[in-house]
Order: C-alpha cells, then sequence, then structure tokens
C-alpha cells in the first residue's frame, strides 16, 4: 500500500432548490437548503478526511458559480497509515460510526 497523501476536493455548490456538497470520493452529494449549512458539513468532513490521512481542499461557491471562498485542510501527522481500517467496538460496530446528514 502506498503511503502517498490522497487530495480531496470538496465543493459547495448552488442546487435547484438550496445547496450542493460534491466530493472527489465515490460519494454521494449531499443537499442543504441552507448554504450556511452545507459550508459547515464541508468544513466537517474536511477535518475528518485530514484525520484520515488525506490533503481536503474546500471550494465555496455562489449562485453564478464563482469560487468566493477556499480552505485547505491538510493531513494530519499523527493519521494512521492509509488504507488502515477504523478500531472496532466490543459489539463489532466500527467506533466511528456517525455520519452527516442534510437537512
Amino acid at each position: 500500500m502506498s503511503d502517498t497523501i490522497n487530495q480531496v476536493r470538496l465543493q459547495v455548490l448552488p442546487a435547484p432548490s438550496g445547496w450542493r456538497l460534491d466530493c472527489d470520493l465515490p460519494v454521494e452529494a449531499n443537499y442543504f437548503r441552507s448554504g450556511g449549512r452545507a459550508e459547515q458539513a464541508a468544513r466537517d468532513l474536511a477535518i475528518r478526511l485530514s484525520g484520515l490521512g488525506h490533503d481536503v481542499r474546500v471550494e465555496i461557491h455562489d449562485r453564478q458559480m464563482q469560487i468566493v471562498a477556499t480552505q485547505i485542510y491538510f493531513a494530519s501527522e499523527d493519521a494512521p497509515p492509509l488504507g488502515a481500517r477504523e478500531p472496532e467496538s466490543a459489539n463489532g460496530v466500527s467506533a466511528a460510526s456517525d455520519d452527516i446528514r442534510g437537512d
């Protein structure tokens, strides 16, 4: 397994009825009615991904698709090696089982 740091891009983009959080990783987009909630979800996800060893770039777009803010979250130095499994609790469930949910 390679120790190369993966770079991830998160984007908060306008959507027909609110805002969308897109990610380079193969996950479904999340939708929010509030732009502020979409931005907070992007920051929260960036922190989690940086803790797992990814450099993360968060881009916030306005309704005209212009980038209005960018933040970089660098991979944590004490991140587990890429490909390492999360610790499991006594009942076999991942210790980090919470997820980000849209409103």
